[in-house]
């Protein structure tokens, strides 16, 4: 399981008090390449996908909680 990643979205599954994430894997990448992959394809095939800046990435590891805090 990662150690010391935060997250502030509390509204996630694997999120827990004081900001961190419990999920035992994280995917973050651009929207960009994410949008190119198709129902056969797997993550691990992707390309790198460089970025510049935070706004240019996403945490595609969101999950909703049923009854959020």
């Amino acid at each position: 399981m990662p150690e010391n990643v935060s997250c502030t979205v509390n509204t996630c599954v694997y999120w827990e008090e004081k900001n961190i994430c419990k999920a035992e894997k994280i995917l973050i990448a651009i929207d960009e390449a994410l949008s190119r992959i198709d129902g056969s394809m797997e993550i691990a095939e992707l390309d790198a996908t460089p970025a510049t800046r935070s706004a240019q990435t996403s945490c595609k590891t969101f999950r909703p909680r049923t009854n959020s805090h």
